[in-house]
């Protein structure tokens, strides 16, 4: 009696090792399929973005119109140069003092338009919009570059076991 209680003991034991090497060596030679959600991922890069955007674009805009009364004056001198006209054939100069009181004035109306474009700027849209495509760029990356990849793990030496990447 002792007998067949050892004897199915050691059945028992060659059958689950013999199940454990089969399923060992399927294993190896078929691999192991990884599936990753990319959707936590590309959500976590996409709050990331949109909250970087809505920090920072404020600091960009002002710095923009701080340069821009410089810039506007640098363009408008530039273009106006000496203002002047050809009437009949004539040329006639304005004199610098109107000249500097038009330049002024349209370095101020310039100044103002640009200034005030800037400050309606929609930061909250910007910010949201290129999150979201930032969001799909990751998305179809990950997809395009490791959906279907095989990476090979060493479980042992020389014994490399095949994992496949399934990208959702």
């Amino acid at each position: 009696m002792r007998w067949m209680f050892i004897k199915g003991v050691l059945w028992g034991i060659a059958l689950a090792l013999a199940a454990g090497a089969a399923g060992a060596a399927y294993v190896v030679r078929h691999g192991v399929v990884a599936k990753v959600d990319a959707a936590p991922l590309t959500a976590d890069v996409q709050a990331e973005i949109r909250r970087q955007v809505l920090a920072e674009m404020p600091r960009v805009i002002a710095a923009v119109k701080a340069q821009v009364p410089a810039k506007v004056a640098e363009e408008v001198n530039r273009q106006l140069g000496d203002a002047s006209f050809v009437l009949y054939g004539v040329r006639v100069d304005l004199p610098a003092q109107a000249t500097q009181s038009l330049r002024d004035h349209l370095r101020d109306e310039i100044t103002q338009e640009f200034q005030k474009q800037l400050d309606q700027i929609d930061v909250d849209g910007l910010a949201t919009a290129w999150a979201d495509e930032a969001a799909k760029t990751i998305a179809r990356t990950l997809h395009d570059r490791l959906a279907g990849r095989q990476l090979p793990v060493e479980v042992a030496p020389g014994v490399a076991v095949p994992i496949f990447i399934d990208i959702r």
